[in-house]
């Protein structure tokens, strides 16, 4: 039963990443070969220049997705902690978060829970993955309120002794999830339903990537939620 589930995840997930291949791609090529046209306007080339990056960029993300999870299975992912600002890296992702927020009509503030250290040791280009992947996913699902990143210092209990750790929290006012979707949600291949996945697209790698990146960043994701 457990082998026929999972054959069922990757076939449903290889249906689903060929969908999420193909129609950047087909956007990419059908806007390449208007751009090639003599006769066009200079402003509907760069508008049509626009919309094939875009669509790359789409396309690259879903094909790092799929390398990243890969990885993942394979037992070779890495992480390269070092000293960085966590105040850079939160700023840089709101800056690329807020554009899609207000494309939605949501607000997307951040706010600090605690007094942070100016550095901290950790990957700040995979911290920055997982935290766009959150934001990402709460802006996607989220139609009207709001998305709040919080960040603060909590004490939490490691190996017996108790250690200061840098938390994140997003926060969104959009569907929700059962608790069963919940426990679906961080499995490689799958989203909360297939349905999920037609509606608004994706790999449905994001979280199992982040979750993953998160433990061998000595931390953890988690999530609680409700339906509404």
């Amino acid at each position: 039963q457990e082998l026929e589930r999972a054959n069922r995840a990757k076939n449903e997930f290889l249906a689903n990443m060929s969908h999420e291949i193909r129609t950047p791609m087909t956007a990419i090529l059908g806007y390449a070969e208007l751009c090639l046209a003599q006769d066009i306007p200079e402003t509907d080339r760069r508008r049509y220049a626009e919309i094939i990056h875009t669509n790359g960029e789409h396309l690259l993300s879903v094909i790092n997705d799929i390398l990243d999870v890969s990885k993942i299975e394979a037992g070779r992912m890495t992480v390269e902690p070092t000293l960085c600002s966590p105040f850079d890296v939160v700023s840089e992702v709101r800056a690329l978060m807020e554009v899609r927020a207000r494309e939605k009509g949501l607000d997307l503030s951040v706010a600090i829970a605690s007094p942070i250290p100016e550095i901290v040791r950790t990957d700040p280009r995979r911290l920055r993955q997982i935290l766009l992947n959150l934001l990402n996913n709460a802006i996607k699902f989220t139609d009207q309120g709001s998305v709040v990143l919080r960040f603060g210092m909590e004490n939490v209990v490691q190996d017996a002794t108790q250690v200061e750790k840098l938390v994140f929290e997003v926060t969104d006012t959009g569907v929700g999830l059962t608790r069963e979707q919940i426990e679906r949600v961080f499995r490689p291949f799958v989203q909360a339903d297939t349905s999920t996945t037609r509606k608004y697209g994706g790999s449905g790698l994001g979280l199992t990537i982040s979750q993953t990146l998160a433990r061998l960043l000595g931390g953890d994701l988690t999530c609680l939620s409700e339906p509404g």
